[in-house]
């Protein structure tokens, strides 16, 4: 029997891939090893979104390279910056769009892609006291910048630090700064997972992801409420809905994104879901009373919808939404609809023509919605964006200044909310 191993670096979107390439060599008589010593193949899926993650993927490719096996490189990276690859690697490679060309790679497959069902995973959230998420907060937030504060009045974390900093330097040079929600979801209960479609309508000239992913593909309601029963006859009613481009569902078959959350949530009175994946904000100002009237059930806990940038010269440079007081004003009447509905965003640093005038757009644009979680992005330029035209470059050095203010002021964000939780739980 033949053996494989996968290794991945990226989203959770390219992981759904893997879980299906497992069933797919599964299906075909295939063995998962726990190392890639022991395999026959090693499937490498890769991501382009940063250089950090350009470099983890290179390395899972080289490292596969130097063993007996047969080495298959997956994912985006390969359409996002392919010369990057054929530097160290010559062999078979798959981009993320044409997943179903594994099966030009077995011709003695019996079972072939096209014949699987989208695969679907579990994960789960631990129950934390609050003592225990404060610490994990003050923990991860002192990683990120040491403010002066936490130095004074914090010394343990301070020698965690100290202690972090020597054993993940690799970590704290990541040019992705993800900072962990202000609120987290107690439960001991696992999270049902379904791709809800791929690829994307948006044209965003910093992105070369679209290149991979191709366009807009949504799947039927009828078959994601399929998916959904596997979960519910297992006892699991906690739904996370994952997709690039969540909020556009449904343009390509006549449907829309409201109407399958208002299927999910008719299809099991005990369905909640907890968390949603990428809503571009012209979605959001779009739906915006359908969605409120959803979020008012209280069973819509979650979702990332992400700004970018607080500037609207720079959205417009970006190819996106400048218009975002009405992108305010539809977030507080969702918040308004149910308080607790957690928030996350993305925002880039450092886009070409990016002025200081720009920058304090964006950090008042955070301070105004504050966002439950935000996610800091060095900008990260190849040669095939749009964006790559744009002059002049925003220097490194200003650019890094400019993600340790941002984390700054997060962190005092993250204290005052952190505290008030506390205070509202005695």
């Amino acid at each position: 029997m033949k053996t494989f191993y996968i290794s991945h670096v990226g989203c959770s979107k390219r992981l759904l891939d893997c879980e299906r390439i497992k069933n797919y060599l599964h299906a075909n008589s295939m063995r998962e090893v726990e190392t890639p010593e022991k395999a026959d193949y090693i499937i490498v899926s890769t991501c382009g979104l940063s250089e950090f993650h350009e470099k983890e993927s290179i390395y899972l490719i080289t490292e596969a390279n130097k063993k007996q096996a047969t080495t298959i490189v997956y994912g985006c990276m390969p359409a996002m910056n392919q010369e990057r690859i054929e530097k160290v690697f010559d062999g078979p490679i798959i981009v993320t769009k044409d997943l179903e060309k594994f099966d030009q790679l077995w011709d003695d497959a019996e079972v072939k892609f096209s014949d699987l069902p989208d695969a679907n995973f579990f994960f789960q959230v631990p129950n934390l006291s609050f003592k225990e998420k404060l610490k994990k907060k003050l923990q991860r937030i002192d990683l990120l910048y040491p403010l002066k504060l936490y130095n004074l009045l914090l010394s343990q974390a301070e020698r965690m630090r100290r202690g972090i900093k020597t054993i993940f330097p690799k970590l704290l040079s990541s040019p992705l700064i993800t900072r962990v929600p202000l609120y987290v979801v107690e439960s001991n209960e696992k999270y049902f997972t379904v791709r809800v479609s791929d690829g994307c309508l948006g044209k965003c000239s910093y992105c070369s992801i679209r290149e991979a992913i191709g366009r807009l593909k949504s799947k039927p309601i009828p078959e994601i409420l399929a998916e959904l029963e596997k979960a519910v006859n297992t006892g699991h009613h906690k739904v996370s809905l994952l997709s690039s481009d969540t909020g556009s569902y449904g343009q390509d078959i006549n449907s829309t994104l409201p109407e399958l959350l208002q299927s999910i949530l008719e299809y099991d009175r005990r369905i909640t879901i907890d968390y949603i994946e990428d809503i571009h904000p012209v979605w959001i100002v779009r739906y915006q009373h359908e969605l409120t009237a959803l979020i008012k059930t209280k069973r819509i806990k979650s979702f990332t919808t992400a700004i970018q940038s607080g500037s609207k010269r720079i959205l417009k440079l970006m190819n996106r939404d400048p218009h975002i007081e009405r992108y305010f004003e539809a977030l507080k009447m969702m918040k308004h609809a149910y308080p607790r509905l957690r928030l996350r965003t993305f925002v880039i640093i450092g886009f070409p023509t990016e002025t200081e005038q720009d920058f304090e757009a964006t950090l008042d644009f955070l301070n105004k919605c504050r966002f439950d979680e935000v996610d800091i992005f060095q900008y990260y330029e190849t040669k095939n964006m749009d964006s790559a035209s744009i002059l002049p470059k925003v220097p490194l050095d200003v650019i890094m200044d400019r993600i340790r203010r941002v984390q700054e002021n997060l962190a005092n964000l993250t204290i005052t909310h952190t505290l008030y939780e506390g205070l509202q739980k005695k």
